[in-house]
């Protein structure tokens, strides 16, 4: 091959390349602003969700957060604090409905957590996961199925 057309070659080659890394940045700033987007946006329904919970009689205290990362992929965590001698089970299984009927998406696990801080003993601490298919038929007969 001659030098002339070595460097031809040699500038398609790089060409190419350079198109290849120019897409790929650009797909990535494309998927990384819906992501935040998406992020955004679940983290507005959780924090509706919390807001709602934070109505319920006998709530002092209450934290609702939504992560889908590689630590905790597609997961709801519910903690709250409630008054002393109030009962824990109600609030528990609204927790557990008001995120299951939200449009927190996707959704692989609901951990709900509901202490009493004057008494020890009297603390909830409850994990679905769904994919345990008994679980989540479960959820689906009492709340129906997901939102799309």
């Amino acid at each position: 091959m001659g030098a002339a057309r070595q460097r031809s070659h040699l500038r398609r080659v790089l060409s190419l390349a350079l198109a290849a890394v120019l897409t790929v940045a650009a797909t990535t700033g494309c998927n990384n602003k819906k992501s935040a987007e998406t992020d955004s946006k679940m983290q507005e329904i959780a924090a509706g969700i919390q807001a709602e919970l934070a109505t319920r009689p006998g709530v002092t205290k209450v934290e609702v957060d939504y992560q889908d990362t590689f630590d905790a992929p597609a997961a709801s965590v519910v903690s709250i604090t409630a008054k002393h001698g109030t009962d824990l089970q109600p609030l528990v299984d609204e927790s557990i409905k008001l995120v299951w009927t939200s449009k927190l998406n996707p959704l692989t696990s609901i951990r709900v957590d509901v202490t009493d801080p004057q008494d020890s003993s009297r603390s909830i601490d409850k994990l679905l996961t769904f994919a345990e298919a008994g679980e989540k038929a479960e959820l689906e007969r009492k709340y129906g199925p997901r939102p799309a």
